[in-house]
């Protein structure tokens, strides 16, 4: 497992714990509990993470991409799409994540949630000396649904721009799906990030 995909699924694991708290999980189970259960549940292996996807969304994946890895914890499933470590010059490019809430969740306060994931997110960056701002919002279509797209732009410690697009939430196969996505700004490109959205289905 390389390095990027470690920190991703870290980032993964603290965006569960904070969900789960939110939608009220967090009064049966420990926290500790529930970040072992983490560890436990998050694959990498190709085959299985590609069965996994299927369940939650169809997408195309881009040229030089893979499903990266795959978390699964009482239903509640995040989905890492990554570039692949081994094409040339392609590991700058941004990293697509995709968080599932299941059915009869109970959860329906989507701005509450999405607020939940950004200051995790945030925090987990910021370990990182990572400094996300908004910086605008765009409404797209997702699944044929109306979907805001908030984008955000920062600095790491060595003063590199980081580009992020948070998602609002919109429905998938079997839950409410919100997307995220997150790279360096010298490999970022709108085109290419417009037609993984545009994929979505």
């Amino acid at each position: 497992m390389s390095r990027n995909v470690r920190i991703f699924l870290y980032i993964l694991a603290g965006l569960v714990v904070s969900c789960l708290f939110v939608c009220g999980v967090g009064a049966i189970v420990s926290r500790y509990l529930v970040q072992r259960l983490v560890s436990q549940m998050i694959t990498t292996d190709p085959t299985a993470v590609a069965a996994g996807a299927k369940d939650i969304v169809d997408f195309t994946l881009p040229a030089g991409y893979r499903e990266g890895g795959l978390m699964n914890i009482l239903n509640y499933r995040m989905l890492m799409v990554t570039p692949d470590a081994s094409v040339p010059g392609i590991t700058q490019k941004p990293v697509f994540l995709f968080m599932q809430l299941p059915l009869g969740s109970g959860q329906t306060n989507s701005d509450q949630i999405r607020q939940q994931m950004q200051s995790s997110l945030e925090r987990s960056m910021g370990r990182n000396n990572l400094n996300m701002r908004l910086v605008g919002s765009t409404i797209t279509k997702i699944r044929g649904q109306d979907v805001v797209l908030s984008d955000f732009e920062g600095t790491d410690g060595n003063g590199r721009k980081i580009m992020m697009i948070m998602s609002d939430a919109f429905n998938s196969k079997s839950g409410t799906l919100w997307l995220m996505i997150m790279g360096p700004a010298p490999g970022w490109s709108d085109m290419e990030v417009n037609w993984f959205i545009g994929s979505i289905r």
